[in-house]
């Protein structure tokens, strides 16, 4: 089967793919790849799995461009013009970025173009459930203070006028789409602190709905990105790996702190069957270790070896957790430290040096 080299480049382009990002994507060799820029016949069940790579039918893969949009930089015939926007993304943010695109089948530019949509999308539902609650609230309400005793009926009044100016001035906020809310658990509290974002507490629902695991207390929403899905980071990815604990343990680290991104790993490591490998690939990269595994152990071995908290369990102050959080944070990075200092009988002079990096510092 064949697929139209013009077409493929102009798909892939679009899309802001490497080659070699079709390849990993679609699970195939860059020699497949390359088989089709020179226009030759490659199986058919490789170019279903660059078609959904891509987003388009294998019909539309097989057939040559419309001569009239040569030269154009819209989508299809639309004539849509195109723009760049530069855009800085933290380690975690990437790291979501690509996991999402990995678990989905889409392309990471693909995400990013929902994203407006998605977003709107959610954000209306989440005002509308708003002014639904506060609607079941006032009305059930009503109801009680109707059926209270006449003697009650100066605080039924009182009461009454406090629930109509809430709910007026949130039913006024939502109309004005503030999503944050007024920051306020008066009256239609579900358990959630006073300083919670009505917007974040809605996400935290719905996220529960689908069985992931998310507090945003005390963030706003600006914040967001700076939080990580963990069942979203973590699918495949250390599922099934018959690692021991120590290992997994580092892998999520490396991950969520973004000492290792997933752009980075090898393409081979993404098969589903390769879980173990893809944890020790994570792991590797704790502390800015950069792949030496041996490395990482090594600054564990010196740590356990340290007799420097033997007086009694790790306090903030402590050399030990100082070394620990100095790798952890980012602050040091293990291939920083003297390859001396990993000789057994040097444990202490290894954990003080790395402690006094603590926080960036140079002072021990």
């Amino acid at each position: 089967m064949h697929i139209n080299t013009k077409t493929f480049e102009e798909l892939r382009s679009r899309r802001g793919l490497t080659q070699a990002d079709v390849a990993r994507r679609a699970k195939l060799s860059q020699k497949t790849i390359g088989r089709v820029k020179r226009g030759e016949e490659i199986q058919r069940h490789s170019a279903e799995s660059i078609a959904k790579v891509l987003g388009v039918t294998l019909e539309h893969l097989q057939t040559a461009p419309d001569s009239s949009s040569e030269g154009r930089t819209g989508w299809s015939n639309l004539s849509y013009p195109m723009y760049r926007m530069v855009v800085d993304l933290d380690a975690q943010a990437l790291n979501n970025l690509e996991v999402a695109s990995w678990r989905y089948g889409l392309p990471t530019k693909s995400i990013l173009q929902y994203a407006p949509m998605l977003f709107s999308i959610v954000a209306e539902l989440a005002l509308a459930r708003r002014k639904q609650d506060i609607q079941s609230f006032a009305s059930m309400l009503e109801g009680q203070l109707s059926g209270a005793p006449s003697y009650l009926q100066e605080f039924r009044e009182a009461t009454r006028n406090a629930l109509t100016k809430a709910a007026g001035a949130e039913l006024e906020s939502i109309g004005a789409r503030k999503l944050g809310g007024l920051k306020t658990d008066e009256y239609w509290s579900d358990g959630h602190h006073e300083s919670q974002n009505t917007f974040l507490q809605f996400l935290e629902q719905l996220a529960k709905e689908a069985g992931q695991a998310l507090e945003f207390h005390g963030c706003t929403l600006e914040d967001l990105c700076s939080y990580s899905l963990e069942p979203l980071e973590l699918w495949e990815i250390t599922k099934h790996a018959e690692c021991s604990d120590h290992y997994l343990d580092l892998a999520e680290h490396a991950l969520h702190e973004g000492q290792a991104l997933l752009r980075d790993m090898p393409k081979e490591l993404f098969d589903e069957n390769a879980a173990e490998q893809r944890v020790m690939w994570l792991a590797s990269y704790y502390g800015g270790a950069k792949g030496d595994i041996e490395r990482v152990d090594a600054f564990f071995a010196q740590v356990d070896r340290s007799d420097l908290d033997q007086a009694g369990p790790m306090e903030a102050d402590s050399p030990n957790l100082r070394a620990l959080n100095a790798v952890a944070n980012g602050s040091l990075s293990l291939c920083d430290i003297p390859e001396e200092m990993f000789a057994p009988e040097r444990a202490n002079d290894c954990v003080l040096w790395a402690a006094k990096h603590f926080g960036g510092g140079e002072d021990a």
